[in-house]
């Protein structure tokens, strides 16, 4: 008597975006009577993150009280990744 189990896993791509706003200054006003109000450079960066899809597939047979096999197979395609 064999026994099989089959298994599938497919895993879709994930797009990450990020927002990243960035300021900075300095103000003088209470350490000097000459006021210096400075803004330094400001800057808003925004990523975009792709990550590969992966299939899994999994095969397994039981033979009785005999023993098993199993067998795993994983792709990934990592031709899509983009930052």
């Amino acid at each position: 008597m064999c026994t099989r189990l089959l298994t599938g896993v497919l895993q879709t791509f994930l797009r990450i975006i990020h927002d990243e706003f960035l300021s900075e200054g300095i103000d003088t006003s209470q350490f000097d009577t000459l006021s210096v109000d400075k803004l330094a450079s400001n800057g808003e960066f925004e990523y975009s993150i792709n990550t590969p899809y992966r299939v899994l597939a999994n095969a397994a047979f039981i033979f009785g009280n005999f023993g098993f096999i199993n067998v795993d197979y994983e792709m990934a395609d990592y031709s899509i990744m983009r930052l």
